[in-house]
């Protein structure tokens, strides 16, 4: 039996939010002609971006999108996550980099609680997780300021008062975002992480 999209994420996205204490998403873009850069920035700020991160959101286990509605339902919270700014790229990465910038995300980056897994364990999954979303070509890493964000104590970043912003990046150095092909299907992974 062939494992779901989430099943195959689940591995990684996990390890993130152990280690940094986070709550991680892969998202798939809807199918779209164009460069990596301008299909990423098109799905970064439509309206299907916001119904697969509130999906993941519930998939994963959480509501943290979510409010409950008069019959007690969940539903998306109003508002987006998209803030506006233009969307810049840090970097563009191989797919051999990309691993090793996931291993050393994993093995060297911010752990509050001291939750680290085994390097052996850390090669294991992201060797599983490309095994399942191969990189065509690159992957680019963009800069984690185009959603909206907040500190740990709620606060928001770049939006204050804005009861329309939805939070994701919380700027406690955990904060990344990466954008490739795999088999032409544009794939997003989010991670963040906090104290």
């Amino acid at each position: 039996m062939e494992l779901s999209f989430g099943q195959q994420a689940d591995p990684l996205l996990s390890a993130f939010d152990r280690v940094a204490n986070g709550n991680s998403h892969l998202l798939q873009a809807p199918a779209r002609d164009g460069s990596l850069s301008a299909r990423f920035v098109h799905f970064a700020r439509s309206r299907a971006f916001k119904r697969q991160l509130c999906q993941s959101d519930l998939d994963r286990g959480w509501a943290n999108f979510q409010r409950y509605d008069q019959r007690g339902e969940l539903r998306p919270r109003a508002g987006g996550f998209y803030n506006g700014l233009p969307i810049r790229f840090a970097q563009s990465l191989t797919a051999a980099a990309f691993a090793d910038r996931l291993a050393e995300l994993l093995n060297e980056g911010p752990c509050w609680y001291g939750n680290r897994l085994q390097p052996a364990q850390v090669a294991q999954i992201i060797d599983n997780f490309l095994l399942a979303f191969a990189v065509d070509d690159q992957v680019l890493e963009a800069e984690t300021d185009f959603l909206f964000s907040h500190d740990y104590l709620g606060r928001h970043g770049g939006a204050p008062g804005n009861p329309r912003a939805i939070c994701y990046f919380d700027g406690c150095g955990a904060d990344h975002c990466f954008a490739w092909l795999s088999k032409g299907q544009l794939l997003v992974l989010l991670l963040n992480g906090t104290d």
